[in-house]
């Protein structure tokens, strides 16, 4: 069964909902969607959380290695949870942390992404001193994709 309430969908409606509300708004626009809107974000679920931070789901702790940073999407890139937000302050490290103790599956991108969360507290001399880890964990490319998933493209031959 997969995770009920997870962390990613429950981001992106909230942020979804808040920028159709906020762009209409701008740009003085009435949209009859608007109580629709606003009912969403007013009946969405809380994120789920637990003593780690954020969970993958109402019933998923992050309990295993992963290369993404989909748990914690609020606070980075959409930044809905802040530093600037003093009772979430917890909320916004202890992911990350988490994220780093399990270790085995981080890729490029989940360094650039942790330190990018650590840079919102202030703090991106934590997110950056694990770059070194990253390139002894996998090969990757350039664009950060570990290079077994990488194939070069070959031009296809004319009939």
């Amino acid at each position: 069964m997969p995770p009920q309430d997870t962390n990613y969908d429950l981001a992106l409606i909230r942020w979804g909902c808040q920028t159709l509300i906020e762009s209409a708004q701008l740009l003085g626009i009435d949209d009859e969607l608007r109580p629709r809107w606003q009912e969403v974000l007013a009946r969405l679920t809380p994120y789920p959380a637990d003593g780690n931070g954020f969970m993958i789901g109402a019933d998923t702790p992050y309990a295993q290695s992963h290369r993404n940073y989909s748990h914690p999407l609020m606070v980075y890139p959409l930044h809905l949870v802040t530093w600037d937000q003093p009772e979430s302050r917890d909320l916004v490290t202890k992911p990350v942390a988490r994220w780093y103790a399990l270790t085995g599956a981080q890729r490029g991108h989940s360094y650039t992404g942790a330190a990018s969360i650590y840079a919102t507290t202030g703090d991106g001399e934590r997110g950056a001193c694990r770059r070194p880890r990253a390139r002894r964990s996998a090969p990757t490319s350039p664009s950060a994709f570990p290079q077994a998933v990488l194939s070069p493209i070959r031009p296809r031959s004319r009939p």
